[in-house]
């Protein structure tokens, strides 16, 4: 049913709107990039610290060329969420 057969008493929106699921999802991404912004701004680095041997150990393994640096908390959070 369409909005343009006559005396119809369905609408369909002509934008369609999110859905719970969809909304939900943005609110917990707008969510967790708000409390890696408040880590990062911390002054106790202490994730990037946590990470830092298993990065650099791996990068010697793996990657002899790379330097491996001391990252922020969200920065370190978000490096080891593949982990």
């Amino acid at each position: 049913m369409s909005n343009s057969e006559p005396n119809n008493h369905y609408y369909e929106p002509a934008i369609p709107s999110l859905g719970l699921i969809e909304g939900a999802t943005i609110v917990m991404i707008v969510g967790a990039m708000a409390v890696v912004h408040w880590l990062d701004e911390q002054p106790l680095q202490i994730f990037g610290w946590i990470l830092f041997p298993i990065e650099f150990l791996l990068n010697a393994a793996f990657f002899p060329e790379a330097e491996t640096r001391v990252r922020k908390n969200g920065t370190a959070l978000l490096e080891a969420l593949p982990i």
